[in-house]
């Protein structure tokens, strides 16, 4: 199938939401190749006529994020080039590898510890540019393509927000819904409160916590909650009692 005259799709990678609250569609990542380039792409595509079209936020998020004057510090894809049409919103970048969990499910030798360090790292780099990513997750940590040289990038950038203003002040967002993943979001995410760099932090604890085969205390719960408010005040009581 072919995109904007440039892109053959090969595949479906993944997906994002905007809130999992809600459950708002925010699009699609394709691998894709690039018949211009001859390169594989990964394709994030955006239907123009959804509520609230913020794709051009993550695009805007990853292009501040790029590293040209030092490329090993570079902790995001490469980003290529924005498109719009009628229809929808996509963006081209660089094609990665598999999400971290997966790598070292398939590879179980890799060196825990530095995964671990190399996530951090991007976050760091990250809020070093005035963002915050606010969905982290093992998912949104990926692999590059060269096994020689294993590095790790973060991606996803739909739900981040700025917490630096052009005069170097800090922001306070006011979130109005829940924002981030249900298993890994902080205490102030599940009470809609404002959101900065600790609540990446947390997230990350998180995520820590499962690598040390630590069970999350909220994993338990069951997934079939039909009252997803009801599930986040459990959630709530749970991280406060386990602190």
């Amino acid at each position: 199938m072919f995109c904007h005259n440039q892109f053959i799709i090969i595949k479906s990678i993944g997906s994002g939401t905007y809130s999992k609250l809600t459950f708002l569609f925010l699009g699609e990542i394709f691998h894709a190749y690039d018949t211009f380039t001859n390169k594989n792409v990964a394709l994030k595509i955006e239907k123009v006529n959804i509520s609230k079209n913020i794709l051009i936020q993550e695009f805007l998020a990853i292009s501040c994020l790029q590293n040209n004057t030092n490329p090993e510090r570079q902790k995001v894809p490469k980003i290529y080039q924005f498109y719009q049409n009628l229809n929808k919103n996509f963006f081209a970048m660089e094609l990665l590898g598999q999400n971290i969990l997966t790598y070292m499910t398939s590879f179980p030798e890799t060196n825990t510890i530095y995964m671990i360090n190399e996530m951090l790292n991007c976050i760091e780099e990250v809020h070093s540019k005035g963002i915050v990513h606010l969905d982290i997750k093992p998912s949104n940590f990926v692999v590059s393509n060269n096994p020689l040289n294993l590095s790790v990038y973060i991606i996803d950038f739909g739900l981040s927000q700025p917490y630096i203003n052009t005069n170097g002040d800090i922001v306070e967002n006011q979130n109005i819904d829940f924002i981030g993943t249900i298993k890994y979001a902080s205490l102030n995410s599940h009470n809609v409160s404002f959101l900065s760099r600790r609540d990446d932090l947390w997230s990350f604890y998180f995520i820590l916590l499962e690598f040390l085969k630590i069970s999350l205390p909220w994993n338990k719960i069951n997934k079939s909650f039909k009252d997803k408010k009801e599930l986040i005040v459990i959630i709530i009581v749970l991280i406060i009692e386990s602190r």
